[in-house]
């Protein structure tokens, strides 16, 4: 859509009906952990393609992996990709980089299920069984590395990390405590 072309009420009309039409089925039909980008921000213009289902895959797979989603429900960490892996993970850099590539925020960059298939079955040493029927380019020889977490040791202390101080010890009895009591005519 130009508007320069077909002029720009004209254009914000027809965004606006895609926007009415295509919100609603989101709200619906998908959960915020796992909308890809050009899900989250519709005014971008970019078309909602199978590849908002590899992002939705590479979610899924760091949920599996850690045990929560990447992004959590910010849209604004899901649309510009800032996630992290930790620092102890006990899984390996391949699929640290794979789970990267799954979370391209630029839908355009982001690989199809084959090159996705690729990868994966590469990192176990198989055969890719998946046919290439789109015929994508072969994924990259290396794969972008995933970002990690700083060690707790270069972490800023933030006051929720800060110990508290021990509480007084008190002295154990061995007859049952009992509630105060206030007297009624100090109050």
């Amino acid at each position: 859509m130009h508007p320069e072309v077909l002029g720009a009420a004209l254009c914000e009309e027809q965004i606006a009906k895609y926007i009415c039409t295509v919100k609603p089925l989101l709200l619906r039909f998908t959960t915020m952990p796992y909308r890809a980008p050009e899900m989250v921000s519709l005014y971008s213009g970019n078309t909602i393609t199978t590849k908002a289902d590899i992002w939705a895959l590479g979610c899924l797979l760091y949920k599996l992996c850690f045990f929560t989603t990447p992004f959590g429900e910010q849209p604004l960490a899901i649309v510009s990709g800032t996630f992290i892996i930790a620092d102890n993970s006990k899984y390996s850099e391949s699929v640290h980089s794979l789970i990267r590539y799954m979370l391209e925020p630029d839908a355009a960059k982001r690989p199809s299920i084959w090159q996705v298939a690729e990868v994966a079955f590469g990192i176990r040493g198989l055969k890719n069984p998946i046919g290439n029927v789109f015929h994508s380019q072969p994924p990259p020889a290396t794969l972008p590395s995933a970002p990690r977490s700083q060690t707790d040791k270069t972490k800023p202390t933030t006051r929720s990390q800060t110990k508290a101080p021990p509480l007084p010890k008190q002295k154990a009895t061995s007859s049952p405590q009992t509630a105060p009591t206030t007297d009624s005519k100090a109050v």
